[in-house]
């Protein structure tokens, strides 16, 4: 029981902080104002942290590890699982395959998408 709270938990994280840079335009910025450029820099090196993971997210591994995802064999795991959704509609219009190579695309096209979200809403959105 413990375990599958902790294994939603750290899923609904793990989506949280892929979507804070949209959720982030909804927030006046006199409020995040004293950690804004901390959330700048942690979105940088979300995706560099991938290389020392097997090109796995620190949390997908912390999932896989509890137990989720058995049943998914795929380096992909927890994009499929929770972003396909939102990455499969833009890969068709892109004309992209739903494939290891090309979700790997699409989530290095997500991530500069939010570092560019997030930065322009740091220095421009005063």
């Amino acid at each position: 029981m413990f375990i599958n709270i902790l294994k939603h938990f750290v899923n609904l994280l793990h989506i949280s902080i892929a979507l804070v840079p949209i959720f982030l335009y909804f927030v006046p910025y006199r409020l995040t104002q004293s950690f804004i450029h901390w959330l700048l820099l942690f979105m940088i090196m979300v995706p560099l942290h991938w290389p020392f993971f097997d090109n796995k997210c620190l949390l997908t591994v912390v999932s896989k590890s509890l137990g989720d995802y058995k049943d998914n064999n795929s380096d992909s795991a927890f994009t499929e699982v929770n972003c396909r959704w939102l990455y499969e509609p833009i890969m068709k219009v892109i004309g992209w395959e739903w494939n290891s190579k090309n979700i790997g695309k699409m989530v290095t096209l997500h991530w500069i998408i939010n570092i560019l979200l997030v930065w322009i809403y740091t220095f421009y959105m005063k």
